[in-house]
């Protein structure tokens, strides 16, 4: 996805109030929030939640290999 593609997809989403109003953009393995901050950041992954719910694949999973 090029950043041309990205902000386009952020600026259609801010009018039909997708992606939590065109905050952030979502594909697999990758999410990217306009805003910087932790507000921004809270406030996406609030919403990624809420629409997927939290045991979800949407987000890859960080754990330690030793565990």
């Amino acid at each position: 996805m090029t950043p041309r593609k990205i902000v386009e997809v952020m600026d259609r989403c801010s009018t039909t109030g997708g992606y939590a109003g065109g905050l952030y953009v979502h594909i697999p393995d990758l999410m990217i929030v306009r805003e910087g901050g932790l507000d921004a950041m809270t406030r996406a992954l609030a919403d990624l939640f809420g629409k997927y719910g939290m045991d979800t694949d949407v987000l890859p999973s960080f754990y330690d290999e030793e565990d």
